[in-house]
């Protein structure tokens, strides 16, 4: 796990160098953000590092950097909608590094039930070709937006992904020896998504990230 944990290291020095030259917004998201907070690094139980962009920093990483980035929903059946930031898009199955990243959609709540709805409607349908990244976030934009949804891979409490305002203002602090930017409204969000989030327990299963498309569980 070290091991995995100095190569994610790396790969996450390499997006930070790549993001700080182009003035692309980003700050630490979900496990990550958890673990920089409780932990000041990983989680003892996780080794990924997740991060949250705007729709308009993922494009502007997209542009720039298009063999960096890979959007998941045309690769795997369960039609995650995350993006993994890679060394190179050539074979993302071999194992690798890789920083997940989740887009943050302004919408409205009427707009993320209805997607909502959708996913229920299509979870026996995984093949559904019109259940992508470009095709969701068209979905779900709302101009005059009450918060915003954070794209994912299909899940049944949904919510979790919400985010009801963020004012994009980021705090610096420490994932090991590396800086990294965390949303000012950390505890607020780290409430709502983890509840006590200070005092969540080990988990029955740790996760194994291989790849972009292999994971597996170990029973601890």
């Amino acid at each position: 796990m070290l091991k995995k944990r100095n190569e994610l290291k790396k790969i996450l020095m390499y997006f930070q160098k790549i993001c700080h030259f182009n003035n692309i917004w980003y700050a630490m998201d979900a496990e990550s953000l958890l673990g920089v907070v409780r932990h000041s690094g990983f989680i003892p139980w996780e080794e990924k590092i997740q991060v949250m962009m705007t729709i308009e920093s993922f494009e502007k990483l997209k542009r720039i950097r298009p063999e960096n980035v890979v959007d998941m929903s045309f690769y795997t059946n369960n039609k995650n909608l995350t993006v993994s930031f890679v060394y190179n898009d050539n074979d993302i199955s071999s194992p690798q590094p890789y920083i997940q990243i989740r887009i943050l959609i302004p919408t409205s709540v009427k707009k993320v039930y209805r997607y909502k709805s959708i996913l229920f409607y299509l979870k026996n349908k995984i093949q559904n070709k019109s259940l992508n990244l470009k095709n969701s976030i068209n979905n779900l934009y709302h101009k005059e937006f009450q918060g915003y949804f954070l794209l994912t891979a299909r899940r049944k409490r949904i919510e979790y992904s919400w985010i009801q305002a963020i004012n994009f203002d980021t705090e610096i602090w420490y994932l090991n020896d590396i800086k990294v930017p965390i949303p000012v409204e950390y505890k607020r969000i780290l409430k709502k998504w983890y509840g006590n989030y200070k005092k969540i327990r080990q988990p029955k299963y740790r996760k194994f990230y291989i790849s972009p498309l292999k994971v597996k569980k170990e029973i601890f």
